[in-house]
C-alpha cells in the first residue's frame, strides 16, 4: 500500500492542509521545531487507525492510498470511517482487519510510525503481537499463538478483580456465602449463645494469659540468649578495638600480590642464569653488529676504486697547475693585443662576413671622397681680381629698394585719399533735431490729450531716445574711421623714408620723384651692360662650383653612414678606434686568441669531469665515514686503514658465528624469561595502581599490617557470626547487641530468674482454664446437631473441592504457559529469523560492514557483533550505535511485515537527530535503498539532514515553511 494523497481538515496546528507525495523513492519533509512534524505523524496515525491522539483528540480529513492498482479513499471525521474505493460504493470494516490481519496502532506505532523517543530499546521484540509476525513465516507463530491460548485459559479461570465473574471468583464467593449462613445457624439457639458468650470470654481470657506466657517466655529466652551470648560479645568487642588500632580501611590483594612477586623473582633469577650464560659466549672486542661489519659491502666495494682515486687525485693536481699555467699565458697575450682592449672581454661569436663587408664600404667612401676632393673646379684667371660681382649684386640691390619704395609710395598716396574722404563726410545733425523733436511732441501730447495721452508721450520718449542713441553712434564710428586713416597716413610715410634711407636716395615727396629715382637706376644698369661677358663666366663657375659641392655633401654624408655602421658593428673589446684597414688583425688576433681559449676550455671541461668523479668518490667515502661515526679524513689512506679494519672485523667474526648458534639458544631463553617478567611487572604495576600504593615495599609493609588485621578482623566476624547464630533474625539480632551494650553480667542472671517464676504462675493458670474450656465446648457440640447445618456443612466441602480443583487447573495453566513462554525464547535464540537477518545486514550498511547483529540470551536482548567476532553487548553500545541497531531492527520488522502481510507507509520523525554526520549519510543511504520497495516518509527538523537528502539519488525534499 503506498499514499498518493494526504489531505488534513482539522487536526492540531492544520488546516486544510494537503501534500502530494512523489510516486516513489523516500519524502523528506523539513521543519524546524514547532513546524508540526510531530503533529503530521499523529494525523497519519489517526487518519489510517482511527484511534484517538492523546495530544489533539479526534480531527477530520483522509487519505488516498493505491493497493493492488486500485486507489482507495480513508477518509475520518472524529470517530466516524469514510471507507470505499474511488467511484465505488462504502467498505463498513476498518483497513487494518480488512487487509493488515487486525493489526493493532500499537504495533504499528512501535514498527512503521515512530519517533526519536520511541527509537531506543529492544523490548519490541517482547511483545506476543509483535513476534508473532516476526516469527510468522518460519513457525514461530504456531508457538506464539499456542502462548497466547494458554494465557487466554488462565484467564477464563481467575482474574484480579474484587468483582470478576471467571470461575474461581464465582467459586470463593459463593463460599464465602455458605459460611456466613453457618453462622447465622449458631446464632439462632439461645444456649448456644449463653456458651458461646462464654467461651468467648474464655478465650479473651486465654489470649491474654497466653500473651503474658508468650511475653514472658521471649523474654527469659531474650535474657538466656543474652547470657549465652555475653563471652562472645565480649571477644568480638576486643577484637573490634585491636582492628580500631591497625586501621586498615581497604583490604589489599594478598595472594595475588605474593604470587606476582614469586613469579618475578623467578624470572629475574633465570633471566641472570642465562644472561650470564650467553655473557660467556661472546668474544672479547667483538661485536657482531658493528657498523663495519653492517657496511662491509660499501666498505670493499670503495676499495676496489682505490687506485682509481689515486690517479683520479694525481690528475686533478697535475690539470689545475697546467690550467693555471695556460690561464697566465692568454692573460698576457691579451696584453699584447693592438687591435683589441686587455681591459674587455672577447665575444664568443663575432659576424665576420658582415665586418668584411662593411670595410670594404667604408674604404670605398673613404677612396670616393679622396677622388671626390682632387677634382675640385679652378676658378678663371681673369675673375680673380674683379670686382664686377660686387658691382652686380650692388645694382641688383638698388633696383630691389626703388621697386619698394614705389609699392610703399603708391600705398601712401592711397592712405592720404582716404583720409581727405573721410574729413569731407562729416556727419549731419538730421537725427539730433529729431529727437528733439520728438521730446517737444511728447510734452504737448500730455498737456494737450486727456485719454491716452501718456501712452503716446511715452512712445515719442522712447523714439526720441532712439534718433539720439543712433546720431551718437554713427558720428563715434566715423571718428574712429578718421582717426585709422590718420595713422596709417603716418605709418607708411615712415616706411617711405626708411626705404629711401636704405638705398641712400633722398625721401620722395610726390610720385614724380619716385619716377626720377627709377630713371636713375635705370641708368645705371644700362651703363653696367658692357660687362655682361664677364657676369657669364661668372654665373658659369658658380654653378659648377655649387655642383661640387653638392657632391661633397653627398660623399661625405656617405662616408659617415659607413663609418657609423663600421662602428657599430665593432665587438666587444674591440678598439674603437680602429680603421677599415686594421680588420684583417682583428680577426687574426681573435683567432689565434679564441683558439687557445677553446683548449683551454676543453682540458678544463676534461678536468671537471675528473673532479666531479674525485668529489663523488670522496662523498661516497664521507657518507660511509659517516654511517660507520668515525671522524676521519676523507683519503685514500685512511680508507686502506677502514678496510684493514673490516679484514680483522672479518676474521673475528667467523669465530663468532661458530658460538652464535648456541648463543641464540640462550638469548631466546632470556628474551622469553624477560617478555614474561616485562607482562608479569606490568600486572604488578595495575595491582599497585588499582590499590593506590606507590611500590612494591610500601605494598608488602601494608600487607604486613593488613595480615595483623584479618586476623582480628576474622576473630571479630567469627564473633559476629556467632551472636547472629544467637539470634538469626535482624530485628532480633540488633535487639540482642543492644542488650549486651547495657547492664552487666550479674543483672541478667537476675532477670532469667524472675522470668522463670512467672512463667510457672502463668502456666498453672491456663492449665485450669483449658479444662474449663473443653467443658463448654461439648455442650455447644451437642447443640449443633441438627439438619440445616449438617446441609451447609456438606455444601462448604463441596464448594472447597470444585474450588481446590479449579485453582490447581488454573496453576497448571501457569505453568504451562511459562515453561512455553521460555521454550519460545529458546526457539527464537536458536532460530535468528529472516527479520533478524535483514536488520544485521541493515546494521552492516549503515556501519559500513563493522557491526552485525544477533539475537541475545533472550528475546528482548540483542548483541552487536564486530567483524572480528567479537560480541558486543549493550551496555558497551554508544549512544549513536544503539540507534542504529534499533533503526536496522524496525526497519527489518516492516520488511517482514510487508513481505508476509502488506507494504505499509513507514514514517520516521527525527530518528536521525541523535547521528553524526556521518552515521546521518550512511542511514539515509540506506533509507534510499530500502526507499525503492517501501514509502519511507522522514521528518526532520535538521537543515543538514534535508540538504544531503537532495543530494542522493532516490529522495525527494519537501519543506514544511513552503
Amino acid at each position: 500500500m503506498r499514499i498518493k494523497e494526504i489531505y488534513i481538515k482539522e487536526f492540531g496546528p492544520y488546516r486544510d492542509w494537503s501534500f502530494t507525495p512523489a510516486a516513489d523513492g523516500v519524502q523528506v519533509i523539513y521543519g524546524p521545531n514547532e513546524s508540526g512534524k510531530t503533529s503530521l505523524l499523529e494525523a497519519l496515525r489517526f487518519l489510517l487507525f482511527g484511534k484517538k491522539s492523546k495530544a489533539y483528540g479526534y480531527g477530520s480529513g483522509h487519505l488516498i492510498v493505491e493497493r493492488d492498482g486500485v486507489s482507495y479513499h480513508i477518509g475520518r471525521d472524529g470517530k466516524k470511517l469514510n471507507f470505499y474505493p474511488l467511484g465505488k460504493g462504502p467498505i463498513a470494516e476498518e483497513p487494518s482487519s480488512l487487509w493488515w490481519h487486525g493489526l493493532d496502532k500499537k504495533t504499528y506505532d512501535r514498527i512503521f510510525a515512530i519517533t526519536v523517543d520511541e527509537l531506543q530499546g529492544a523490548d519490541v521484540l517482547a511483545e506476543v503481537e509483535v513476534r508473532a509476525r516476526f516469527f510468522g513465516g518460519e513457525g514461530g507463530e504456531r508457538l506464539s499463538t499456542a502462548v497466547k491460548d494458554i494465557e487466554k485459559a488462565s484467564s477464563d479461570l481467575l482474574v484480579a478483580s474484587a468483582n470478576g465473574k471467571r470461575k474461581i471468583n464465582v467459586l470463593m464467593e459463593r463460599l464465602k456465602q455458605v459460611r456466613e449462613t453457618m453462622a447465622n445457624l449458631g446464632k439462632h439457639e439461645e444456649a448456644y449463645t449463653a456458651y458461646q458468650q462464654e467461651l468467648d470470654g474464655m478465650v479473651t481470657t486465654e489470649k491474654e494469659l497466653t500473651e503474658r506466657l508468650k511475653e514472658w517466655q521471649d523474654y527469659g529466652k531474650e535474657v538466656d540468649l543474652v547470657l549465652r551470648a555475653w563471652d562472645v560479645y565480649k571477644r568480638a568487642e576486643h577484637a573490634k578495638e585491636q582492628m580500631n588500632t591497625y586501621a586498615v580501611t581497604d583490604l589489599l590483594e594478598k595472594d595475588a600480590f605474593y604470587e606476582l612477586d614469586e613469579k618475578i623473582t623467578q624470572c629475574r633469577n633465570n633471566m641472570q642464569l642465562w644472561s650470564g650464560k650467553e655473557a660467556g659466549l661472546v668474544p672479547d672486542n667483538f661485536a657482531p653488529d658493528s657498523l663495519i661489519g653492517v657496511y662491509s659491502q660499501e666498505i670493499e666495494s670503495l676499495f676496489q676504486e682505490l687506485g682509481k682515486w689515486t690517479q683520479l687525485q694525481k690528475e686533478c693536481d697535475q690539470g689545475r697547475a697546467y690550467l693555471k699555467r695556460v690561464k697566465a699565458q692568454l692573460d698576457v697575450s691579451r696584453t699584447l693585443h693592438n687591435a683589441w682592449r686587455p681591459d674587455a672581454e672577447m665575444p664568443a661569436e663575432v659576424n665576420w662576413a658582415e665586418g668584411e663587408s662593411l670595410a670594404r664600404q667604408l674604404r670605398s667612401a673613404q677612396d670616393n671622397y679622396l677622388h671626390w676632393q682632387k677634382r675640385k673646379p679652378v676658378e678663371p684667371a681673369e675673375l680673380v681680381n674683379t670686382n664686377v660681382k660686387d658691382e652686380e649684386n650692388t645694382l641688383k640691390g638698388l633696383e630691389a629698394g626703388v621697386t619698394a619704395i614705389k609699392a610703399a609710395y603708391a600705398d601712401y598716396e592711397a592712405a592720404v585719399a582716404n583720409r581727405q574722404a573721410l574729413g569731407e563726410a562729416l556727419p549731419t545733425s538730421y537725427y539730433r533735431y529729431g529727437g528733439m523733436a520728438c521730446f517737444i511732441l511728447a510734452v504737448l501730447a500730455l498737456m494737450m490729450l486727456a485719454t491716452g495721452g501718456v501712452w503716446v508721450a511715452i512712445l515719442l520718449v522712447i523714439a526720441g531716445g532712439a534718433l539720439f542713441a543712433y546720431d551718437w553712434q554713427y558720428k563715434r564710428k566715423h571718428q574712429g574711421l578718421y582717426e585709422a586713416a590718420l595713422h596709417q597716413c603716418e605709418r607708411q610715410q615712415e616706411l617711405v623714408a626708411k626705404l629711401a634711407q636704405d638705398v641712400g636716395f633722398q625721401v620722395p615727396q610726390s610720385a614724380a620723384d619716385v619716377v626720377d629715382m627709377e630713371d636713375s637706376v635705370k641708368a645705371k644698369r644700362a651703363a653696367f651692360s658692357n660687362q655682361n661677358l664677364v657676369l657669364a663666366k661668372i654665373h658659369s663657375y658658380e654653378q659648377v662650383h655649387s655642383q661640387w659641392l653638392a657632391e661633397g655633401k653627398e660623399l661625405e654624408a656617405a662616408g659617415n653612414k659607413a663609418m657609423e655602421a663600421w662602428q657599430r658593428w665593432l665587438p666587444q673589446g674591440a678598439s674603437r678606434v680602429l680603421t677599415d684597414n686594421q680588420f684583417f688583425a682583428l680577426k687574426q688576433e681573435y683567432d689565434t686568441y679564441m683558439e687557445d681559449v677553446n683548449q683551454y676550455k676543453e682540458y678544463e671541461k676534461r678536468l671537471q669531469e675528473h673532479e666531479a668523479s674525485l668529489h663523488e668518490l670522496e662523498s661516497r667515502c664521507a657518507a660511509l665515514w659517516e654511517k660507520l661515526e668515525l671522524a676521519i679524513p676523507v683519503t685514500p689512506i685512511e680508507l686502506r686503514r677502514v678496510y684493514n679494519l673490516l679484514k680483522s672485523h672479518r676474521q673475528n667474526q667467523v669465530r663468532w658465528e661458530q658460538k652464535e648458534s648456541q648463543r641464540r639458544n640462550y638469548h631466546e631463553e632470556y628474551e622469553q624469561w624477560s617478555r614474561q617478567e616485562k607482562a608479569l611487572l606490568l600486572e604488578q604495576a595495575e595491582l599497585l595502581q588499582k590499590n593506590g600504593v606507590a611500590t612494591a615495599g610500601e605494598y608488602r609493609q601494608r600487607l604486613l599490617l593488613q595480615d595483623q588485621y584479618v586476623q582480628w578482623q576474622k576473630v571479630y566476624e567469627q564473633s559476629r557470626d556467632q551472636l547472629a547464630l544467637f539470634a538469626p533474625k535482624k530485628d532480633s539480632h540488633e535487639a540482642l547487641y543492644r542488650r549486651l551494650k547495657s547492664g552487666n553480667k550479674e543483672k541478667w542472671q537476675s532477670e532469667a530468674e524472675r522470668s522463670r517464676s512467672e512463667i510457672q504462675a502463668l502456666e498453672k493458670r491456663l492449665a485450669a482454664l483449658h479444662e474449663k474450656r473443653g467443658q463448654v465446648q461439648e455442650a455447644m457440640r451437642t447443640l449443633s446437631q441438627d439438619q440445616a447445618m449438617s446441609l451447609a456443612l456438606q455444601e462448604e466441602q463441596q464448594l472447597e473441592g470444585e474450588l481446590q480443583e479449579a485453582l490447581t487447573a488454573w496453576a497448571t495453566q501457569v505453568l504451562v504457559s511459562h515453561f512455553m513462554e521460555l521454550a519460545q525464547m529458546d526457539y527464537e535464540k536458536d532460530r535468528q529469523p529472516e527479520a533478524m537477518a535483514n536488520a544485521s545486514s541493515y546494521l552492516s550498511m549503515m556501519t559500513d560492514g563493522k557491526y552485525t547483529l544477533q539475537l541475545g540470551d533472550t528475546a528482548s536482548s540483542l548483541q552487536a557483533v564486530l567483524a572480528t567476532g567479537e560480541v558486543v553487548p549493550t551496555e558497551r553500545w554508544s549512544s549513536g550505535l544503539g540507534d542504529q541497531v534499533y533503526l536496522a531492527l524496525r526497519l527489518s520488522l516492516a520488511k517482514v511485515f510487508g513481505e508476509r502481510v502488506e507494504s505499509l507507509p513507514i514514517i520516521l520523525d527525527d530518528i536521525l537527530l541523535r547521528f553524526d554526520e556521518g552515521r546521518q549519510e550512511a542511514a539515509l543511504k540506506l533509507l534510499a535503498h530500502i526507499g525503492a520497495t517501501e514509502q519511507i516518509f522522514i521528518f526532520t527538523c535538521q537543515q543538514g539532514t534535508a540538504e544531503r537528502s537532495d543530494n542522493l539519488e532516490g529522495m525527494s525534499v519537501y519543506s514544511l515553511q513552503g
